[in-house]
């Protein structure tokens, strides 16, 4: 993923609030991952406030939160590990070993008000043991 970024910031979405994560294309074998990939997003909810995750649109996928204003009562961050699969069956990717995993760590700290304040984004990967 290069250059991720929020569409614009915290939404109120169909059934309560949400982000929408985006990203520019890529470059070199990650510019030719095919949309099903990121079909198999998934998140790390350590929080318990995620109500659901997905692909929404080509390069955006979206998250809606399950009561996040009683959250923020507490806690004013928000951080969420999102997982991407292997690449290998969806690029010309060969390597040796079990699968690797891509992840996205995505950081939001929210005002005394409950607004956005800050989204940042980390990424990484885990190669999987040879």
């Amino acid at each position: 993923m290069t250059n991720p970024r929020l569409v614009a910031g915290l939404e109120v979405l169909d059934d309560g609030p949400g982000v929408r994560i985006t990203w520019d294309q890529g470059t070199e074998q990650g510019a030719s991952l095919p949309t099903r990939y990121f079909e198999g997003v998934s998140v790390e909810d350590d929080l318990g406030i995620v109500q659901s995750i997905g692909l929404t649109n080509e390069r955006e996928i979206t998250i809606k939160f399950a009561d996040l204003t009683s959250y923020l009562q507490k806690e004013k961050k928000v951080d969420l590990l999102l997982i991407f699969p292997d690449r290998e069956p969806f690029i010309a990717c060969r390597h040796p070993g079990m699968g690797d995993r891509y992840f996205l760590k995505m950081h939001l700290t929210f005002t005394d008000e409950n607004e956005l304040e800050q989204a940042t984004f980390e990424q990484s990967v885990r190669l999987g043991p040879i």
